[in-house]
């Protein structure tokens, strides 16, 4: 008679790290890079969950880590674009237009 072996235990969710990654992301004086390790967390728990290696009773607390880590990304690019644009722009006006365009 052969044994089944038993089947693996189901790893751990991770969801409240990711969650509190994905809080201070945003909270935690413009953090972004805690908001890219909780998108990337997020993005290895979500597919190893659908796999059936984790936990997913975490699910949506890695979800919403997830989203506020990606919140958190997108609102650093956007204000360094900003950023860079009222830069440019402040010279452009300090020391005139002409420094700025290449035909006279």
């Amino acid at each position: 008679m052969t044994q089944v072996p038993p089947s693996s235990p189901l790893r751990s969710h991770r969801g409240v790290t990711v969650l509190v990654l994905g809080i201070l992301s945003l909270v935690g004086c413009n953090c972004f890079i805690l908001g890219i390790i909780a998108w990337a967390m997020a993005v290895n728990d979500l597919r190893d969950m659908k796999a059936g290696v984790m936990d997913p009773s975490g699910e949506g607390m890695t979800t919403t880590g997830k989203v506020l880590g990606i919140v958190s990304v997108v609102l650093a690019v956007g204000w360094a674009v900003f950023a860079a644009f009222a830069t440019m722009m402040h010279w452009a006006f300090r020391f005139g237009h002409h420094h700025f365009m290449m035909c006279h």
